[in-house]
C-alpha cells in the first residue's frame, strides 16, 4: 500500500474541493471541519497509527482519516460513549480511546471493542482516565487526570492506588506517559512510599522514573517530552527541564499549557490554552517564540507525521494541516 499522505499530497495537486485556507505566518494550510467530514469540530487529541493513519479523537466520535476523507465511529460502531479525550496505540497495533464519561474501548481488526471490564473501573469513581499504556507484559496501566493509578496484568486482575483511600497520600498525582516501550512515569507531590498490592515501589517503578513536585493542582495538563537528549515536563502554566534525575523551572506561561512537541529541524512547539500555539527555534524556551501561530486557539495537540506535515488539533476550530513544503 501506498503510504498515506503520498496518495494525499497527489490527490490535493488534481482536486479543488477542499477547503484551502492561510493561517498567519504559514504560507498555506489546510483547515477541517465538520464540513469536511470531522464529527465535531472540538478536537481533543490525534495519532498517527503504524499503518500512517491519522486518528482524531472529539466530542462527537473517533475519526479515521486516510489522506482522502474521514471515517467515523460513534457509538453505533461500539464506542461506549461518543465524547471521547484521549486516544492510543500500542505494540500490538489497538488503538486505544479514553471517554470524558469514564469507559474505554480499543480499535482492533477493523472493529471497536469495549473493554471488559468498564463496569469494575467505574466502581473506583475517579475522574476520566487520561492516560494509557500497555507494557511488555501486556499489563496495562492506567492513570485518572485527577490522580490515581490502576494496574491490570495480562489475566485482567486489577490492582490500585487511588489518593482518596488514603489521607497519608490524598495528595499525590500519577501519570502514566504514553512511551512507545511502555515506560511507566510517575509524578508526586512529595515521594511517598507507594505500593499496590502485592508489588513494592522499586518493582513497580523499575522501568520508569518520578519526580517530586510541589503545589500541584489536580485540574492541570502533564506534558512529557523527551527527544534528543532534552526532557522537558509541562504542568500547569511551567515547563520545566529534567537533568540528573532533578527539575528545573525554565519558563513560566501566562496560561495553562495544553501540548508540547519537538518537530524534525530541533524547534519546540508549546500550545497555551486560549493564545495559540509558540515556536521556539532550536528548542530554546530562554529566548521569546520565534514564531505564534493560531491566536486566540486552544491547540489541544500537536502532531508532526512521518512524512514531516504538520498538524494542529483545536478544541474551537477542528484541525489545520501543513505540507511540510510549506513551512
Amino acid at each position: 500500500m501506498r503510504p498515506v499522505f503520498t496518495v494525499f499530497l497527489c490527490y490535493l495537486m488534481m482536486t479543488c474541493s477542499l477547503d484551502l485556507r492561510s493561517q498567519e505566518q504559514f504560507s498555506f494550510s489546510i483547515h477541517y471541519t465538520v464540513n469536511d467530514g470531522l464529527p465535531s469540530s472540538k478536537v481533543f487529541d490525534m495519532i498517527q497509527d503504524s499503518k500512517g493513519y491519522i486518528w482524531f479523537v472529539t466530542e462527537n466520535g473517533v475519526s479515521r482519516f486516510n489522506g482522502y476523507g474521514f471515517r467515523n465511529y460513534t457509538t453505533l460502531d461500539g464506542l461506549p460513549t461518543n465524547s471521547t479525550v484521549r486516544i492510543y496505540e500500542d505494540s500490538r497495533g489497538r488503538i486505544w480511546f479514553m471517554s470524558y464519561e469514564g469507559p474505554i474501548s480499543y480499535y482492533q481488526d477493523g472493529q471497536i471493542h469495549p473493554f471488559p471490564l468498564n463496569e469494575e473501573l467505574l466502581k473506583f469513581n475517579m475522574s476520566f482516565i487520561s492516560n494509557i499504556c500497555v507494557d511488555e507484559q501486556d499489563a496495562i496501566w492506567l492513570s485518572s487526570f485527577t490522580g490515581g493509578l490502576i494496574k491490570i496484568d495480562s489475566n485482567y486482575r486489577v490492582s490500585s492506588k487511588m489518593p482518596y483511600d488514603d489521607r497519608r497520600v490524598s495528595g499525590v498525582y500519577f501519570y502514566v506517559d504514553r512511551k512507545k516501550e511502555g515506560n511507566v512515569i510517575a509524578f508526586f507531590n512529595s515521594p511517598p512510599e507507594i505500593n499496590l498490592p502485592g508489588e513494592s515501589s522499586n518493582s513497580m517503578f523499575e522501568s520508569g522514573k518520578y519526580y517530586p513536585m510541589s503545589r500541584m493542582q489536580s485540574d492541570n495538563h502533564f506534558n512529557y517530552l523527551e527527544s534528543n537528549g532534552d526532557k522537558f515536563l509541562a504542568f500547569g502554566s511551567k515547563i520545566y527541564r529534567e537533568e540528573n534525575d532533578t527539575i528545573e523551572l525554565i519558563r513560566n506561561f501566562k496560561d495553562e499549557i495544553i501540548a508540547m512537541e519537538k518537530d524534525g529541524k530541533g524547534n519546540l512547539w508549546v500550545s497555551e490554552k486560549f493564545h495559540g500555539v509558540y515556536m521556539f527555534a532550536g528548542g530554546d524556551l530562554s529566548k521569546p517564540p520565534a514564531e505564534i501561530f493560531f491566536r486566540g486557539l486552544s491547540v489541544s495537540d500537536i502532531l508532526f507525521d512521518r512524512e514531516g506535515n504538520y498538524w494542529f488539533a483545536t478544541t474551537e476550530g477542528g484541525v489545520y494541516f501543513i505540507p511540510v513544503s510549506y513551512t
